[in-house]
């Protein structure tokens, strides 16, 4: 049976079948990190519980925010310049949400989620490596749907414009008292509430999924190269490495950022490789990667895959970027922290089963995992072997 004979579809199976849909800081999320820390220890390497603290869900806080609009016209009612002033609040908030920065979030009820901090305990080495993963599954949203999802990109940017022309023509309602800008305005605010459906059907009959691909697949991946870097014959003695599975990644982030508010000040010269839905399709290294704007990753790192894939033309591993939603490693690159990630794609550009009901351990690809590994494990080796005083140029 795969899942006895493959040790990382086992930890796949573990996972996605076992403990199964897993949605951010709930207790099946709990149980894979129980899961995740007992592996590393049985490895043994360190493998710790981190508690955090995060929203459960996304759709609040982007719910508030796209009603935010009818709020800022319902003020002009009584204040125009006031209502106006509010809708460039709303904007801005929703650019701070979009690029992980918790402002209306910040307000909202928190649940307790578990980070699982892993290390092989190597004071004496010199390049810090965090290998990071995400234990979480999302829910199936309609807007993930087959049909639905190759529009996301531009869906998105049909509401960064409503998001913004809103908020400018109420602002310019404000200023001028022209009632035809209040009219106007009524258009994007209006495109904004098809989306609010789409949430609210998402928080109140849409279900979790198995998260088999992602992101049970990331972590597989990373327990794997934990065990590879254990074992006695295979260590990389010049790397100081770190495994985390993070809590939250679908709804915030919040695993990451609780972890770097306890261990920043330790990261600021660490390497983040993070490990996101690498179970179908081919895997790429992401040269840059945010939904609005793009953050670029860390240049090394960069140049050290191209290198990689120079070397290893049979894994087939690609270069892209990645602008369809952020992920952790999104995170650490605004957080000024160096950081590359790696997802596998479709023919489209799209995540294979992507936050839909078929991302089930069947549909995970043992070679594409494996692929996966053996890329990054020969990323390990190469910085096992470089002069960390050495900066590689990448290749634009």
């Amino acid at each position: 049976m795969v899942t006895n004979e493959h040790p990382i579809m086992r930890h796949i199976y573990r996972l996605a079948v076992e403990i199964g849909p897993r949605g951010s800081a709930t207790r099946a999320e709990r149980k894979a990190a129980e899961y995740v820390a007992e592996e590393l220890r049985g490895m043994g390497l360190e493998g710790n519980l981190q508690p955090i603290r995060a929203i459960p869900t996304f759709s609040w806080p982007y719910m508030i925010l796209y009603l935010w609009p009818w709020l800022a016209l319902a003020v002009t009612l009584v204040q125009p310049l006031a209502g106006g002033i509010l809708a460039l609040v709303g904007a801005i908030l929703f650019f701070a949400e979009l690029n992980t920065y918790e402002l209306v979030a910040a307000v909202l009820p928190k649940s307790e989620g578990y980070n699982v901090v892993g290390r092989r305990a190597r004071p004496e080495a010199g390049q810090r490596v965090v290998i990071m993963s995400h234990l979480d599954s999302s829910k199936a949203a309609l807007n993930f749907s087959p049909k639905m999802v190759p529009g996301f990109r531009s869906s998105f940017i049909m509401m960064v414009i409503a998001v913004v022309l809103s908020g400018l023509l109420i602002f310019a309602y404000g200023l001028s008292d022209w009632a035809p800008l209040r009219w106007a305005s009524l258009v994007p605010a209006g495109y904004l509430l098809i989306t609010v459906g789409f949430l609210v059907h998402r928080e109140f009959w849409s279900r979790y999924t198995h998260g088999a691909n992602d992101n049970a697949s990331g972590v597989g991946v990373m327990l794997a190269l934990a065990e590879r870097a254990a074992r006695g014959d295979e260590e990389l003695e010049g790397l100081d490495l770190w495994f985390l599975a993070v809590s939250s990644e679908e709804t915030s982030s919040a695993g990451v950022e609780g972890f770097l508010r306890q261990y920043g000040g330790e990261m600021k010269d660490a390497l983040f490789i993070n490990l996101d839905n690498i179970g179908a399709g081919r895997v790429h290294f992401m040269a840059g990667e945010g939904m609005f704007p793009t953050y670029k990753a860390d240049r090394r790192l960069l140049a050290l895959c191209q290198k990689v894939q120079k070397q290893r033309p049979d894994l087939d591993v690609r270069q892209g970027v990645y602008t369809l939603m952020t992920t952790d490693c999104t995170r650490i690159l605004i957080k000024g922290y160096r950081g590359i990630g790696f997802l596998a794609v479709d023919e489209r550009g799209l995540l294979p089963n992507w936050h839909w009901v078929t991302d089930t351990y069947e549909n995970v690809d043992p070679k594409t995992v494996e692929t996966a590994l053996e890329f990054v494990w020969a990323m390990l080796e190469e910085l096992n072997q470089a002069d960390p005083g050495v900066t590689d140029r990448a290749v634009p």
